[in-house]
């Protein structure tokens, strides 16, 4: 997996995360690395690993976005045990795992979705959210450097799905650096913004948390929130007037 192209230039890589609640990754690697990307010598059946497609022959690349090629043994092992765990796997070519996963910059069905990351040097994203609609980017923020625009819909943050996510984790994994945003793009032949929103408003079941932005009458729109989006919301409601994320 590793000869041609070089290891972690294959089309195919892909990156993938263990979550908090992940206990062994059923994976047994190759001994003798790192230094050097260990290659997967054996999957459990029924595993985390084997859920996500890991072949044996897959060679890891990265571990919590480290390269591994001079790591030394004891930094990996630490790596290794965190929650969550952000791999960059470049997989077996003789094996089926190439067919589970796109390039990451294509990581839904529509082509146009795609991932961007903020970096451990962005201190502010530069954008203002209506839950996890982009509602502003501001010129020349990290926002607008990375191409998000007015009507962007933040599906994922760090590999978790945003529908249903409470406010209060939302807001906290904003925070987080690196900060990997997974985007639907906003569709400007389908609808303009301000339809998109207004569909947002009037659906009885909110698609995403509450954001910074988020208003009382916002909130009463949403008739039928989750209870956990809902407690989130009402907790915001007197002093979150317009606000910027500023995560």
């Amino acid at each position: 997996a590793g000869e041609a192209p070089p290891a972690g230039e294959d089309e195919h890589c892909f990156e993938v995360t263990a979550g908090k609640d992940v206990g062994d990754l059923g994976i047994t690697l190759s001994p003798g690395n790192p230094p050097g990307y260990p290659e997967v010598s054996a999957v459990t059946p029924g595993s985390w690993a084997a859920n996500e497609g890991f072949q044996v022959g897959d060679l890891i690349i990265e571990v919590q976005e480290q390269d591994l090629e001079s790591m030394p043994a004891d930094k990996f092992k630490q790596l290794w045990k965190e929650r969550p765990l952000l791999l960059f796997i470049d997989p077996n070519d003789d094996s089926p795992a190439t067919a589970n996963h796109e390039p990451t910059i294509e990581l839904g069905s529509d082509p146009r979705c795609r991932e961007v990351v903020a970096d451990v040097d962005v201190e502010k994203l530069g954008m203002k959210l209506n839950g996890a609609w982009v509602e502003r980017a501001f010129p020349n923020g990290w926002a607008d450097e990375v191409g998000l625009q007015e009507g962007d819909y933040i599906l994922k943050v760090n590999g978790e799905e945003v529908e249903n996510m409470p406010a209060e984790r939302f807001k906290t994994l904003l925070k987080k650096r690196p900060l990997r945003l997974y985007i639907d793009p906003v569709d400007v032949e389908e609808a303009s913004v301000g339809e998109k929103k207004e569909e947002t408003a009037k659906s009885s079941t909110p698609a995403a948390p509450s954001g910074g932005s988020t208003t009382v009458q916002q909130a009463e729109q949403m008739a039928s929130p989750p209870e956990s989006l809902a407690s989130g919301l009402l907790s915001q409601q007197k002093n979150e007037e317009e606000v910027a994320v500023e995560a």
